[in-house]
């Protein structure tokens, strides 16, 4: 499958492979069949590389499932997140951002 696309980590991961990616890609072999990544995290190097053909896993379940979110339903995901920004952003709801005004600026 070709990306249209330049693919990025959707999150930062602790112990993460993103400043290491200079180092690891002068390491690795010009061509390989399949990539197999087991501690996938945030994906750096993975989604670096975007392989035609590769299995990515994680001990972290939820973030799994954040990922087969991401592969299967992208669409629904965005208006979930479209819906939960207006419900939740301070910016949108304005008497949110009155009770913090009151709270940190009384003034």
């Amino acid at each position: 499958m070709e990306w249209k696309y330049s693919m990025k980590p959707f999150t930062k991961w602790v112990g993460g492979k993103r400043q290491l990616l200079p180092q690891i890609l002068g390491i690795l072999p010009d061509k390989f069949n399949k990539y197999y990544e087991p501690f996938v995290g945030g994906g750096a190097l993975f989604f670096e590389l975007a392989p035609s053909n590769a299995t990515i896993n994680d001990n972290n379940e939820e973030l799994i499932l954040a990922y087969k979110v991401i592969k299967e339903n992208v669409e629904e995901l965005i208006q979930l997140l479209k819906i939960h920004k207006e419900n939740n952003s301070v910016k949108n709801n304005s008497s949110q951002q009155n009770k913090y005004k009151r709270k940190y600026c009384p003034n």
